[in-house]
């Protein structure tokens, strides 16, 4: 299998790009749009690629695999190592996840792609070179060997350099990334032709977030926004792992401080086996939610209460003002209140880090007698209609 060189003699390219006008996604017909979290981001999936040089007429089988993901301590932004396969030849290189923009070193670090999510026909971004522009130009039908996609986003860089420029285009498609480049690189002493197709792709869907992933180190804090929807009211809670109690061999409590801005408390967690149970760990008159690992989706289980049910729904992408989050599982938990009454609970849990959003709704129906219609009606009273989201955490060491 023959080498491809990839010989650049273009200035190094900032990392910071700047995210196009439109932060937010639309998901009209009219619109259609692909948003970050369409981006494959899991550890251990593959993409095969047939790769054509013009230049030396030759072909090439190359395999992109996302080898490691590290998510910073603020979770402002995260980094990946893509390993690139030759056969011959492998190089690892860096992608970064900064916001809504990610940032692909393709192969080495002199070919940067960066996309400024999310993508959208006419949306442009720049450089810190001004002349280095992005563009989403159309929503395209493209055959490739892995298949024909009807709805793929065709985006085109162009860079410049000392007596270089460089085009490259790129087709990109939803959950399966991009699926065809074409690089066009041309100056005084460098010409460089690719094209690059899509052969093959291999999601990995399969990774679980186990126990020991979920924090328990003492020191560790998080910093939640509680948005109280019913009383319309928001507060800021730091919630600090203070210490524990030990039980037995195989069970610990846990105890965690929590801080209001007019108050404070302590609660607890217990730990048995593979089961994590939140004693009021997020509200006073809630007695019980319930982990039970390792988190994988379609497992479910039941807690305290046998109509007391949870699920982990799917493995996700997931951003929260304390940044963004990769392989997030969202666990649905129905609660037993009465038999008027439903409560819901969607938690979002990312590994090593814990909790990084809740949305908490409960409401109970109460029968009213209405004298103008001589019987009773069904009143709607919101017991809880509040979300906690992350804003800042530190896991201690």
């Amino acid at each position: 299998m023959k080498k491809i060189f990839l010989i650049f003699t273009l200035s190094i390219v900032s990392l910071m790009w700047f995210s196009c006008d439109s932060d937010k996604i639309f998901t009209s017909e009219e619109t259609p749009v692909l948003p970050i979290s369409a981006f494959p981001h899991n550890d251990g999936s593959s993409w095969v690629y047939q790769v054509y040089d013009s230049a030396t007429a030759s072909y090439d089988t190359v395999v992109v695999t996302i080898t490691d993901s590290n998510l910073t301590h603020t979770g402002d932004n995260y980094s990946q190592l893509w390993s690139f396969d030759f056969g011959s030849d492998i190089y690892t290189q860096t992608t970064v996840f900064l916001f809504d923009t990610v940032s692909i070193d393709w192969v080495n670090q002199w070919l940067n792609i960066h996309l400024a999510f999310p993508l959208k026909v006419g949306s442009l971004w720049h450089g810190e070179n001004v002349l280095d522009t992005t563009q989403v130009l159309a929503i395209e039908s493209r055959d490739v060997p892995a298949g024909v996609y009807d709805s793929t986003f065709h985006v085109r860089s162009i860079y410049t350099g000392i007596d270089v420029i460089h085009k490259i285009d790129m087709w990109l498609v939803p959950d399966i990334g991009i699926i065809r480049i074409k690089i066009a690189t041309s100056g005084m002493t460098t010409i460089l032709n690719q094209t690059w197709e899509l052969i093959s792709y291999q999601p990995n869907s399969s990774a679980v977030f186990n126990i020991d992933q979920f924090p328990v180190t003492f020191g560790s804090w998080w910093e939640y926004q509680l948005n109280n929807r019913k009383e319309s009211t928001i507060d800021t809670v730091h919630i600090t792992l203070a210490g524990s109690t030990f039980v037995d061999d195989s069970l610990w409590f846990y105890i965690w401080e929590r801080e209001f801005s007019t108050y404070t408390d302590s609660l607890y967690t217990n730990v048995l086996d593979n089961t994590v149970r939140f004693f009021n760990l997020l509200r006073s008159d809630i007695l019980y939610t319930m982990l039970e690992f390792p988190l994988e989706t379609g497992n479910a289980w039941s807690a305290f209460l046998y109509n007391d049910t949870s699920e982990v729904i799917q493995k996700l992408y997931f951003s929260t003002e304390a940044g963004n989050f990769p392989n997030s599982y969202r666990v649905l938990t129905y609660l037993w209140c009465g038999d008027e009454c439903g409560h819901e609970i969607n938690s979002y849990y990312s590994p090593n880090v814990g909790l990084i959003y809740r949305d908490d709704f409960a409401v109970e129906i109460i029968p009213t007698y209405d004298s103008s219609l001589g019987g009773d009606i069904l009143l709607e009273d919101t017991l809880i209609d509040e979300t906690w989201e992350l804003l800042d955490y530190n896991i201690a060491l």
